[in-house]
């Protein structure tokens, strides 16, 4: 009977029943031996952490290695689109250091780029200003686009700081780039917007407190009008029909 009452005690004060008391008993012996074997106890934990460090450092070599390998094929895929992009002479390589250890292995990987014959390789935000960095941006959400499958791109005024024969190439580029998923871009140059396959016209307009943006898709004629004030501010015979000229041409290219 003292047992059972004493039983019966222990479930009172632990309000539990009694497998989860004799669980409960168990958790205490072996706190008990960890405390009274604290040196053996210790001496299995830095054997067991030893070894899975040990473990992560194999896995995290074969990480690096597979890294290094496919920085070789990264860094000719840049460059190719690069010299789509009128950066015939740039120079894009993948450095490796060791750095902290992490769930994504021990390396610390920096992207280095010389536009120019004789320019050192620098970090990327050290180099490139002005439309070189517009055609490097491009270059770069390309072929990262492409390698992390993704449906859909935004270039927001990518084409910044370029004109002429260049900005013409940017927006062929980008053509391309829709063959292979969906793109939108925000252009304020003729030679790029003239290679979308549509084209929209976004205007904001203030009505008392309140702002709205109306977005009209256009048609080929109201599209001629727009590339002819994009060019030029202002709608002439000769505006118009070098917009006609230049959506033709952009539209021969992409055969």
């Amino acid at each position: 009977m003292r047992r059972l009452f004493e039983i019966q005690r222990i479930k009172r004060k632990y309000n539990s029943d009694v497998k989860a008391i004799l669980q409960k008993a168990q958790d205490i012996r072996n706190q008990l031996k960890s405390v009274e074997n604290r040196e053996e106890v210790l001496n299995e934990l830095e054997s067991e952490m030893n070894a899975r460090y040990e473990r992560y450092l194999k896995s995290a070599e074969k990480v690096s290695d597979i890294r290094k390998k496919k920085a070789i094929t990264l860094e000719k895929s840049v460059v190719s689109e690069l010299k789509d992009l009128n950066l015939e002479k740039a120079v894009f390589k993948t450095d490796f250091e060791k750095g902290k250890d992490s769930e994504k292995g021990f390396d610390k990987v920096t992207f280095l780029i010389s536009m120019n014959p004789g320019q050192p390789l620098r970090e990327l935000s050290k180099v490139a200003s002005g439309g070189e960095l517009s055609r490097l941006m491009l270059g770069l959400k390309t072929v990262f686009a492409s390698l992390q499958g993704t449906e859909l791109v935004i270039f927001d005024e990518i084409d910044t700081g370029v004109s002429g024969y260049t900005a013409f190439n940017i927006g062929l580029k980008m053509h391309q780039i829709s063959e292979k998923m969906q793109v939108f871009a925000v252009t304020h140059l003729a030679s790029v917007a003239a290679h979308g396959d549509t084209h929209y016209h976004i205007t904001k307009m203030d009505d008392s407190d309140i702002t709205t943006t109306e977005v009209t898709r256009l048609d080929k004629a109201q599209r001629i009008s727009e590339l002819a004030v994009i060019s030029s501010s202002n709608l002439t015979d000769a505006s118009l029909k070098a917009a006609e000229e230049l959506l033709e041409k952009a539209s021969a290219s992409h055969k």
